[in-house]
């Protein structure tokens, strides 16, 4: 969505501890997002697949428009969580 076939693009993925666990902010530099995109209902795959991610740590996905487009994930995990799996 966020680049065409001829554009240069660059996508920044940022982690920082918020009050419920971690927070994991996405932006890119490419076309902005659309005013009706939501991470409820059916949607295309690629939707359907950070849902149930999010799901899987517990966590909110947000659409933020302003001050740069990007999509957010508070998650309620923490490495203490993560510990004895996998």
């Amino acid at each position: 969505h966020a680049f065409g076939p001829d554009d240069e693009g660059r996508c920044d993925v940022r982690v920082h501890p918020s009050t419920t666990g971690l927070r994991l902010t996405v932006t890119n530099g490419g076309r902005p997002l659309p005013p009706d995109l939501s991470f409820e209902g059916e949607g295309s795959l690629g939707l359907r697949l950070v849902r149930a991610l999010v799901r899987q740590v517990d966590g909110v996905v947000q659409v933020q428009h302003e001050p740069e487009p990007a999509v957010v994930v508070e998650a309620r995990w923490t490495a203490a969580a993560g510990e004895g799996s996998g």
